[in-house]
Order: C-alpha cells, then sequence, then structure tokens
C-alpha cells in the first residue's frame, strides 16, 4: 500500500510540526497493522511508543501485498486501537484509519461498537479512505468520524500519494497533498479551531467549498 510508504517518510515531519504547533507537546504514535481475511494473520497491535525512529521500523516491517479485492479486518484492528492504552485526562486522543476494503458482514456490529467505545473515551477516529475504497467502508467510515468528531478523508490523483484513485462523489472539496492534510488535522485538534489550507497549497477545488461547507 503507498499510503504505508508516505507515512514511513513522513512521520518524522509530522511529529516534528505538532511540536511546533504545540510547543512541549508530548506526542506517543501508536500503530496497528490488519489483512485481509485471507491473509497470514488478521490484526497485530504494536502498542504505543514516543520514538519517531521506532514507529517508522513498525511501518516499514509490513508488507502491503496479498488479499486486493477481499474482506479485511478493518473492524477488528479499529476495536484493537480503541482497547490501547490510551492516556486519561487532559491530551487530544486521536486514531487515523487507513483502509480500502470492508469488513465482514458479520464485524460490522465490531465497527459500531469500538466506534461508540472511541466516543466514550474522547477519541476522534479520523478516516483516510486509500486507493480505489469500497463504497460499503466509505459508510463506515463516515459513521466513525461523524460519531468521534473526527474527519472523513480522501485520496486523489493529486494527493501525492499512490497511482490511481476513483474521483470522490462529493460535491465539493479542496486537494492538497496528503502531509498537508494531516498536519491541518492535528492543528486544527490542537488548537480547537478547524485550520483551513493556505491559497497556495490547494492543488485542486471541486465546487463551491468554504472552511468545510459546501455553498452549492
Amino acid at each position: 500500500m503507498d499510503e504505508l510508504a508516505w507515512l514511513s517518510q513522513e512521520v518524522h515531519a509530522l511529529v516534528s510540526n505538532a511540536k511546533q504547533l504545540a510547543p512541549g507537546v508530548d506526542v506517543r504514535l501508536g500503530f496497528v497493522s490488519y489483512k485481509a481475511k485471507s491473509d497470514v494473520f488478521s490484526v497485530r497491535n504494536y502498542g504505543f511508543t514516543k520514538n519517531a525512529g521506532t514507529f517508522r521500523e513498525w511501518v516499514r516491517a509490513q508488507n502491503p501485498d496479498g488479499g486486493s479485492g477481499s474482506a479485511e479486518y478493518v473492524a477488528r484492528a479499529l476495536r484493537s486501537a480503541v482497547d490501547m492504552k490510551w492516556r486519561r485526562g487532559k491530551g487530544e486522543r486521536l486514531i487515523i484509519q487507513i483502509g480500502d476494503e470492508p469488513p465482514e458482514f458479520d464485524q460490522i456490529d465490531t465497527y459500531y461498537n469500538a466506534m461508540a467505545d472511541a466516543s466514550g473515551q474522547g477519541i476522534q477516529i479520523h478516516n483516510l479512505a486509500a486507493s480505489g475504497v469500497e463504497q460499503e467502508l466509505e459508510f463506515l467510515m463516515r459513521q466513525g468520524a461523524a460519531a468521534t468528531g473526527g474527519r472523513y478523508m480522501f485520496l486523489t490523483d493529486d494527493s501525492g500519494v499512490g497511482a490511481t484513485h476513483g474521483e470522490p462523489a462529493i460535491a465539493c472539496y479542496q486537494v492538497t497533498r496528503l502531509t498537508g492534510l494531516i498536519t491541518r488535522v492535528v492543528a486544527s485538534e490542537l488548537s480547537g479551531l478547524r485550520v483551513e489550507p493556505p491559497k497556495d497549497r490547494v492543488i485542486r477545488e471541486v465546487g463551491s467549498y468554504r472552511r468545510g461547507v459546501c455553498l452549492e
């Protein structure tokens, strides 16, 4: 998956940007890997680390091959992520889940239960639809983001990651590079205000968009 290669390359920049936005912030990174039902394992939870280099090695150790077009353990992976040893009290708790294939039908309840528990723990789910996302997963991702105060994100051919992507069926949106998008999501959570991209960073705009709202 090209998104994993992007993540391993950009994790240091993302952590650095977060620390610049909130000096003194103590960043922990967690990683959960999941595969398709036809692969050799379902979900692997690596826990949390404060070391971006360790996180990068976790990501680099993944083999993205296999399982194409098969139902994936996306629901079990979300459940595993929500069940991690999150900090309590003040601070931001964010999950960024990347996926393209939906779970098996009998795992839908697992997704909804994990989503509800995340909301109860103050964990926001920010979903990133990868190349060729299936409609069933997009539906779940949108609900997960809405229920937890997160954001549903998607890639286009202009995002700077991967090859060909399906054109999203959304009335209006702006396209920027993925690193800038994730940085703005983190900045929005740290500041409590929605952060929009500078005009010179917008690669393409579809429809009449203003601060996350379609005007037409």
